[in-house]
């Protein structure tokens, strides 16, 4: 799946990341979101600052259920 939409919504207070000596992002060990930024309407996503994570909505989520798919993991952020 190649979600192209990308958000700047990644929650840094409340995320466990690290940073490079260049203060860059190196890796996200938890995300948080924070949903004010991101639009009721929007199902699936992709963090700017953290693009390699896939960010689907609960609904989204609900829907995937029961519906024979392999190869998803979802994780409730």
């Amino acid at each position: 799946m190649n979600v192209l939409t990308k958000i700047e919504a990644l929650d840094i207070a409340q995320s466990q990341l690290s940073r490079d000596e260049n203060g860059r992002i190196s890796a996200v060990f938890k995300i948080a979101v924070s949903p004010e930024k991101v639009s009721k309407d929007v199902h699936i996503f992709r963090l700017s600052e953290w693009p390699y994570a896939i960010i689907v909505s609960d609904a989204l989520a609900q829907d995937f259920v029961g519906k024979g798919l392999r190869g998803l993991a979802f994780e409730r952020l």
